[in-house]
């Protein structure tokens, strides 16, 4: 599987959709300037970055996601709404996220995500 690759998307804000994700991770990399990103799955999806944690088990792009070590549940109840940073006091580049990793917990799960961007 390839992770997808929003960077040179200039579209401000961004919906982005995806079908029948199953229990692997896929990746999806951040359009530039990414504030913040809402994930909403049709059935309950798991979500996680790359942390940078020693002795962390990352996430990575068609990995198993089972084997990560620092993950969360979405349910299909409400999009869960994720800071990536301050749109007034962004902090460092590199000190971010670049970009969220999804996963059905089980079986296949369809699922969208908004990414909204500082202007």
């Amino acid at each position: 599987m390839a992770a997808e690759d929003l960077r040179e998307v200039p579209n401000i804000p961004l919906p982005y959709s995806k079908a029948a994700q199953d229990t692997t991770w896929q990746e999806v990399k951040f359009p530039p300037n990414t504030v913040k990103v809402t994930l909403r799955p049709v059935s309950a999806m798991l979500f996680s970055f790359v942390s940078g944690i020693t002795g962390a088990t990352e996430p990575a792009d068609g990995g198993a996601s089972g084997s990560t070590t620092h993950t969360f549940i979405a349910n299909a109840t409400a999009p869960i709404e994720i800071k990536i940073r301050d749109r007034d006091y962004p902090i460092a580049d590199g000190v971010y996220a670049t970009s969220i990793f999804v996963a059905a917990v089980t079986g296949t799960s369809d699922f969208s995500l908004m990414f909204e961007m500082a202007g």
